[in-house]
């Protein structure tokens, strides 16, 4: 028997079994990494058929809220962090405007020659000093993105000498 009364009339029905189950997902009823229950027993719960399930499950897919895998199931997926670099909040201030714990670690740090991509890029002499860097940026200890750089080195002295874990620079 139906635990979800569907209700004939403007909304589809695919559509209001992507509700309830967006509504399920958002209230934390499943987990990332949880298993959905098949498609034959939601289509036993919402007493409906497997096509209206497929459909609702297919736009849930398509928002990146779940992963359909033949033969293994449907996951739910961890929501997706987007990053907008061209705002003005910092890597640390948008992921705290989240309310995620925002940490740097990093990876490598040092001077190098710039070759000639890097010279070109820079509007460099080719062999000119430059800063190489590299940090993973985490959001609640999940790596979100790999920062890797090269600055003329002239136009930063003594970067390499300061905190690059703990902020932006």
């Amino acid at each position: 028997m139906a635990r979800f009364r569907l209700e004939l009339g403007p909304i589809p029905l695919h559509h209001q079994v992507y509700l309830d189950l967006k509504a399920a997902l958002d209230a934390g009823e499943w987990r990332p990494g949880d298993r959905l229950p098949t498609e034959r027993d939601m289509a036993t719960r919402y007493g409906c058929s497997l096509i209206t399930i497929r459909r609702a499950l297919s736009e849930l897919v398509r928002e990146g809220r779940l992963e359909r895998t033949r033969g293994r199931g449907t996951f739910v997926l961890a929501p997706r962090i987007d990053v907008d670099f061209a705002g003005s909040l910092s890597f640390t201030e948008e992921m705290q405007t989240r309310g995620l714990d925002p940490e740097t670690r990093l990876v490598a740090a040092r001077p190098e020659a710039a070759g000639e991509s890097v010279a070109t890029a820079l509007e460099l002499e080719l062999g000119s000093p430059t800063l190489y860097l590299e940090r993973l940026r985490l959001a609640d200890g999940e790596p979100l993105l790999l920062e890797q750089v090269h600055l003329p080195a002239e136009r930063f002295p003594g970067l390499l000498a300061t905190d690059l874990e703990g902020g932006s620079w």
